[in-house]
C-alpha cells in the first residue's frame, strides 16, 4: 500500500496538533472516597435550631457557607453587609472546593440548611423587633 506524502505531511500534523492540544489540558484529579469533615450541626432541624438559638444567648445569628466570601443563603444582600464576623457560624466541610460527589451532594445540603435556619431567624427577628 503505497501512502502519498500529502497523507503524511496530514498526519504529521495532525498528531502534532493533538499533541500541542494536550498541553493545554488541565487535568483534574478523581476522588474515588469523599474525604471531608461533616459539620454535627446539620443533624439538627434547621428551624428548631433557629428558634433555640434565637431564645438564648447563642452568639450565632447565622449560618454561612465558604465559597470566595463567606455566603449566607437565604438573606438579603442589604442584611449579609451589615452581619458581624462573629455571628456567623460557618459550617464545616461546605466549601466550594468538592472532593467528590459525596461532597457535592452534602455542600447542597449544607446550603438547603442554612437558608432554612437563615430565613427562620430574619423571621424570628422581625417579631421579636417593638412596634412602630
Amino acid at each position: 500500500m503505497k501512502i502519498k506524502t500529502k497523507h503524511i505531511v496530514l498526519i504529521i500534523f495532525i498528531i502534532g496538533v493533538l499533541c500541542a492540544l494536550s498541553r493545554c489540558i488541565v487535568w483534574v484529579p478523581t476522588y474515588t472516597h469523599s474525604d471531608f469533615e461533616k459539620d454535627p450541626i446539620l443533624e439538627r432541624d434547621p428551624s428548631e435550631l433557629a428558634i433555640e438559638h434565637h431564645q438564648s444567648t447563642n452568639q450565632i445569628k447565622w449560618l454561612g457557607v465558604d465559597s470566595y466570601t463567606v455566603y449566607l443563603p437565604g438573606v438579603p444582600d442589604e442584611i449579609q453587609g451589615a452581619v458581624k464576623g462573629s455571628e456567623i457560624h460557618r459550617i464545616i466541610g461546605a466549601s466550594d472546593s468538592v472532593r467528590g460527589t459525596e461532597h457535592i451532594q452534602y455542600r447542597e445540603g449544607a446550603v438547603e440548611f442554612a437558608e432554612v435556619y437563615n430565613q427562620k431567624r430574619m423571621e424570628l427577628n422581625k417579631q421579636s423587633q417593638p412596634k412602630k
